[in-house]
């Protein structure tokens, strides 16, 4: 059985509370939440020309819409469920 999940952003939607949104369709997986420590992550992922910054906050309804997306995902490993479980409102 194949456990496949993931949370879909239409193209040129605003998501965040500063008004942005992706340029292309973009997707949230899953199977492939993790979590990282900011500075390793930054070398980690590093390429050249290429700087990574925060550009926004979700809005609210963005924001608990993935989580619920994620919490009803078998994809998801169960600790991180238990982490989402304790924000959603």
């Amino acid at each position: 059985e194949i456990n496949f999940n993931c949370y879909y952003f239409e193209a040129n939607k605003i998501i965040t509370i500063n008004n942005w949104g992706f340029d292309l369709p973009t997707f949230l997986y899953g199977s492939q939440i993790d979590t990282y420590n900011l500075n390793i992550l930054k070398d980690v992922y590093k390429v050249e020309g290429i700087e990574y910054k925060i550009i926004g906050t979700l809005k609210d309804e963005e924001y608990n819409s993935i989580i619920k997306c994620f919490l009803k995902s078998k994809a998801v490993k169960n600790k991180y469920k238990r982490i989402f479980s304790n924000l959603i409102d």
